[in-house]
């Protein structure tokens, strides 16, 4: 039916391959391939065969063979040209061909008798005889393979027949391999559709978003036109949130009485999967498409109504993934809501820390209900009225008030159960303040609507943060009281130091020149007196490490070893800006000189930290074991000098804890750490 040089190369490119519906192909699937070998399968069926023309047509969705391949003798470009243009053969239109395409070749001797080939091919085309093959697969029509004589009229043989219908087994195997292919396609496309919708769910931020993709999502698996969001409300009433499409109901409340009975029946049956519906029962007038309803199983009842083309009806496989994104969509929703009453706790949670951070100086407590109020309003739709503190030290402070009798009574109440929780007094919601488990006060708030019980459970942290910061208010002047105590120990250390690093080292060179001038004098009398000097001049260092050592260690604090790290941690960070950090493994034990010796160690080496190393952070191991107590202090400074952390060598502060945990039958190593800094090892045994 048309005509292509029978040469390798030119067949080859005047023969296209079939094109997919779209472009995109599954991974590790040769869809051209496929298309190649259906072009080879004609080329050898005209060869096999002998005529002058085999070629392919394929069936379309409308039931017409549309031209795709055809192989010729000789090469005819204008012919070519005008086989690919010629429009599709309706089968319906030609009865006779529709009824015997089926599973046997028909074979038309003479074309110019025959009611199978129309009109307009036949003046197309000089075709004198014609044999069909039908491409059935799986017991449906896909096509149909056609080879022809055009020089002259040609009789088939039964061989002929025969081999022809061998000759398009081939071709029936390979559409079925197209249409496996195709599939793969397509499933392929909905499940990319699946994974954006999924990651589109997770990347919203409000709840009107989600729904949005929700819709989006569905549109594009079901294919579908139009799509809307609607809530069953408590009174049995539809409200629609948002839709999509000219043929969706708008956004507003629907009456329950106004209902489509088949819609009402959904809806009474939400949790059990999607729903097929002929009209939902929202328009007055009847609706040509399918609609599907899908639940949404978000906090509310609540579904997503998908419209369909007329006489469609989605595949299962979609309907499914429909279904299942649609649960994806409600933990979306229900996520996003749970952020959003995230954020409003941590709105006054945050305005909580703020007071903690401004009270330098014990705040007056309506001014910490007013900085609350807006932050509560909001949160719990309540009004901060009034709060009490039980101590009346601390009422004084906060120029506050301690609970009337009523409130006092019921404070007692609290006192006596394991779990305080809020109660209603009148048009009150009366919320005990807690702190550490201990009922310290009584906050009151006028809500204006029942609270539920997140709500009361805010309040409840609400109030715990004031007593937080009452009692934080309380522990500044004992803080006050100690940081007096840790100046003075303080400018003892500033002495020590100075006496160290300024003394002590002019002490220590004396001793050295007087040495070598003895060694080196011819007069012993010189020579002893010399001797002499250096013994006192050895005693006076002694009695200089004895005072350095009374005044460079603060005095170890009563609240015990890991308590007086931490401090000491936290006041290096402080003062440095270096970071660093305590670790602690292991139950701490009663305190005594061990401890006392390791906060030493600790102190010495931070301090070297500090001021010698160049550090940007450093770390303080500590670990309670059952025979010895380990402390590691290491940095990323600079690290020791060559023979600087051996023998005497050591730093002067860490040779005199070297003595003290020796003497307590521990050690303690001082060794540059790989790749950089240095780390301090000091441990003693457990007595």
């Amino acid at each position: 039916m048309t005509a292509v040089r029978d040469g390798e190369a030119r067949e080859r490119a005047a023969a296209p391959a079939l094109e997919p519906e779209r472009p995109a192909h599954r991974p590790g699937v040769d869809r051209p391939g496929v298309d190649e070998l259906l072009v080879e399968s004609v080329r050898l069926a005209r060869q096999g065969l002998g005529v002058d023309h085999a070629s392919l047509l394929l069936l379309d969705a409308e039931r017409r063979l549309v031209p795709k391949v055809s192989i010729a003798r000789e090469d005819d470009h204008v012919l070519w040209a005008r086989f690919r243009a010629m429009p599709p053969l309706g089968l319906d239109a030609i009865p006779v061909a529709d009824a015997a395409l089926t599973t046997r070749v028909m074979v038309i001797d003479d074309v110019a008798s025959s009611d199978v080939i129309p009109p307009n091919w036949l003046s197309a085309f000089a075709v004198k005889s014609a044999a069909i093959a039908p491409l059935v697969v799986d017991g449906r029509l896909r096509g149909a393979l056609i080879v022809d004589h055009t020089t002259a009229p040609h009789v088939f043989t039964e061989a002929e027949v025969r081999l022809l219908d061998a000759m398009a087994g081939p071709l029936r195997h390979l559409l079925r391999v197209a249409d496996t292919v195709e599939a793969s396609y397509r499933r392929d496309r909905l499940l990319d559709d699946v994974v954006n919708a999924a990651g589109a769910l997770n990347a919203a931020r409000t709840p009107y978003g989600v729904l949005q993709t929700g819709m989006e999502a569905a549109l594009a698996i079901l294919g579908a036109a139009s799509c809307s969001v609607n809530v069953v409300r408590d009174d049995g009433d539809l409200e629609t949130v948002c839709s999509r499409g000219l043929r969706q109901p708008e956004p507003g409340r629907h009456a329950a009485a106004t209902l489509a009975g088949p819609l009402r029946a959904a809806l009474a049956a939400l949790g059990d999967g999607p729903r097929l519906l002929a009209d939902d029962g929202l328009s007055p007038v009847p609706r040509p498409e399918a609609r599907v309803v899908l639940p949404l199983p978000a906090r509310r009842r609540a579904f997503l109504l998908v419209g369909l083309s007329p006489g469609a009806e989605p595949e299962p496989e979609r309907l499914d993934l429909a279904a299942a994104l649609c649960v994806q969509a409600a933990a979306a929703y229900d996520r996003v809501c749970d952020g959003a009453r995230l954020a409003r706790r941590v709105q006054y949670l945050e305005t909580l820390h703020a007071l903690m951070e401004d009270a330098a100086q014990p705040l007056d407590l309506q001014v910490v209900l007013e900085r609350l109020a807006p932050a509560v309003r909001s949160g719990v739709g309540g009004e901060l009225i009034d709060a009490f503190l039980c101590d009346a030290g601390a009422a004084r402070a906060f120029a506050a008030s301690t609970p009337p009798p009523r409130l006092a009574a019921q404070v007692r109440a609290w006192r006596r159960e394991p779990e305080p929780g809020p109660v209603t007094l009148g048009d009150l919601v009366v919320v005990p303040m807690l702190v550490q488990g201990a009922v310290d006060g009584v906050l009151r708030v006028r809500p204006a609507e029942p609270l539920d019980d997140d709500a009361l459970h805010l309040l409840l942290a609400v109030a715990a943060g004031i007593g937080g910061l009452v009692a934080r208010a309380q522990l500044r002047k004992r803080v006050a009281e100690t940081e007096r105590d840790l100046a003075v120990a303080a400018e003892r250390e500033r002495v020590g130091r100075d006496l160290h690093d300024t003394l002590g080292q002019q002490l220590f060179a004396l001793r050295m020149e007087l040495e070598g001038i003895a060694a080196t004098a011819g007069d012993p009398a010189v020579a002893a007196r010399l001797r002499d000097a250096v013994g006192t001049v050895s005693r006076a260092t002694g009695e200089l490490r004895q005072a350095i050592n009374a005044l460079s260690f603060l005095e170890h604090p009563k609240r015990g070893l890991v308590g007086s790290l931490r401090a000491l941690v936290r006041e290096l960070r402080e003062s440095s800006g270096i970071d660093v950090d305590l670790r602690v493994t292991g139950a701490a034990r009663a305190g005594g000189p061990a401890d006392e010796a390791l906060f030493r160690v600790a102190h010495e080496a931070l301090t070297n930290v500090a001021r010698h190393s160049g550090a940007t952070s450093a770390r303080v191991t500590l670990r309670f074991a059952a025979q010895r107590t380990t402390l590691v202090v290491r940095d990323d400074g600079r690290g020791l000098p060559e023979q600087a952390g051996t023998g005497q060598h050591l730093h002067f502060g860490l040779r005199t804890m070297q003595r003290r945990v020796a003497e307590l039958g521990g050690g303690l190593d001082v060794a540059n750490a790989a790749p950089s800094g240095v780390r301090v090892h000091a441990w003693v045994p457990v007595p």
